[in-house]
């Protein structure tokens, strides 16, 4: 077991190694801007939605900041702390596989493809290499609930109330950083409840683990109840499909999509395979409980993120080592049933191959895309024309970058499609698209930059420049 543990940290450091290498060159996504943003305004003593408008449950923004702070407040940080996080997620992930698919009905020379297996499917996945490298919660979300799902596991074999405890902290800390997680955590809450034992110390423990990451919301929620609520909750309840008619079929489309995903149709045809191979054969009923957490998880997380309005291919990644875990049994059934049992090595190298395919197939296909290099560039053009404590009109990786506090209201571009009252407004620091646009025609800022086509701007601005598919106008006409 100690050789195959290092075999295993070994491919777990390979990846993890990779994955620290795309986070620092090819990794970003256009929403960066704002959580990072958020981040840099803690470490200047700004509260969340109290003293700007945020969109998120904030422990992840907190959770930057502490980071930034150790490490300076740039984009490389945030990623490289993401691309730990979720390379420890595999470890956890390979863990599991090497410590319940040994002996029994599993052939000892699969023990360790298996296990491999598992964190090949999870750290080879082009949603996890593209999103859970990246400045955004992914990466945290993902190592949360796998640590939860092993503590709840670890919980019932043991009935240890310290277990449900950390389960109940993992779950809290992938929820308090990002709502797209929130039903994970009560479905093992459920589960764990199902199992012989102390239940009353499960409950306790399970709960109080839980409520402490959500302790910074408490805290700002005592403040301003109304605006925390708001932006936590509401915003995304009722608000995220305002100028957006065709959210629903956003929401088909990506459904729709993962037919044209090399990955995930090599995963959903075994998970098929597992499916049956389990309704065939008998195996160790605490390894049948555990496999059917990961599939009631998947389910449940799969059903919510359909329905959340409007989803995108990349929230799906929080299923991903789930199903990597119900799918090496699928790849086991393929191997040992349709193939050479005694040749695993053949089935390893050709998942192997269709997953590297698969991640050379999404970085190719992203090589016209933004990277933080283009919003340095533009960063810098910004700094260079804008005077000191010049008013900037620009989106947030601009504000991040330049290290400009951005003028209140625009901390968050989205914000501008919001109609509420005049009075609702002022406090959660918004206002209008209206109102953005009757500043930019009176030359309100210093400087624009635009990564938009306005034919107005021109004829307020005197000096352009062309940055990438951005332009910056500088030194208003008139004041």
């Amino acid at each position: 077991m100690t050789r195959e543990r290092t075999y295993l940290l070994g491919l777990v450091t390979l990846l993890g190694a990779g994955l620290m290498v795309y986070s620092q060159t090819w990794a970003f996504a256009w929403d960066e801007g704002f959580h990072l943003l958020a981040a840099q305004l803690i470490l200047r003593g700004l509260r969340p939605y109290i003293d700007f408008f945020h969109a998120q449950t904030p422990l992840y923004a907190y959770w930057n900041a502490l980071w930034m702070r150790i490490f300076g407040d740039t984009w490389r940080t945030a990623h490289a702390i993401s691309a730990v996080c979720t390379t420890l997620a595999l470890w956890l992930t390979g863990t599991y596989v090497l410590n319940r698919f040994d002996g029994g009905i599993w052939r000892r020379n699969w023990h360790l493809p298996l296990t491999f297996a598992a964190v090949l499917l999870t750290g080879l996945n082009s949603q996890v290499v593209q999103f859970a490298t990246i400045g955004q919660g992914y990466g945290l979300c993902l190592l949360s609930m796998v640590a939860a799902f092993r503590f709840t596991v670890a919980n019932v074999k043991r009935d240890d109330a310290r277990f449900a405890l950390g389960a109940g902290f993992f779950a809290g800390v992938a929820a308090a950083s990002s709502l797209l997680t929130a039903p994970m955590g009560p479905v093992l809450f459920v589960w764990m409840l199902r199992a012989p034992g102390a239940r009353l110390k499960r409950i306790l423990a399970f709960i109080a683990g839980g409520l402490i990451p959500f302790m910074p919301l408490l805290w700002l929620f005592l403040k301003s109840p109304k605006v925390v609520f708001f932006g936590a909750v509401k915003f995304h309840l009722f608000y995220r499909t305002v100028d957006w008619s065709e959210s629903g079929k956003q929401n088909i489309d990506v459904a729709l999509g993962w037919l044209e995903s090399p990955h995930a149709m090599v995963m959903g045809l075994l998970v098929l395979l597992a499916l049956i191979f389990l309704a065939r054969n008998q195996i160790p009923i605490a390894l049948r409980r555990e496999l059917g957490l990961c599939i009631w998880l998947c389910t449940v997380e799969g059903a919510y993120l359909l329905y959340v309005r409007p989803t995108f291919s990349r929230y799906y990644l929080f299923i991903i080592p789930f199903a990597s875990i119900i799918s090496v049994i699928g790849l086991y059934y393929a191997g040992t049933h349709i193939g050479r049992p005694d040749k695993p090595l053949w089935v390893m190298l050709l998942l192997t191959l269709l997953l590297c395919l698969g991640i050379g197939r999404t970085i190719n296909g992203g090589k016209g895309d933004y990277r933080w290099s283009d919003w340095q560039k533009l960063a810098k053009k910004v700094n260079e024309v804008t005077p000191p404590g010049g008013l900037i009109d620009a989106d947030e990786a601009v504000y991040f970058i330049s290290k400009r506090t951005p003028p209140s209201g625009l901390e968050y571009s989205d914000t501008h499609k919001l109609r509420l009252s005049k009075e609702f407004s002022s406090q959660l620091h918004v206002f209008s698209k209206e109102e953005l646009t009757r500043r930019l025609k009176a030359g309100f800022y210093d400087t624009v930059a635009a990564c938009e086509d306005d034919d107005a701007l021109p004829g307020i601005y005197k000096q352009k420049a062309t940055i990438g598919d951005c332009t910056v106008y500088w030194e208003r006409t008139t004041r």
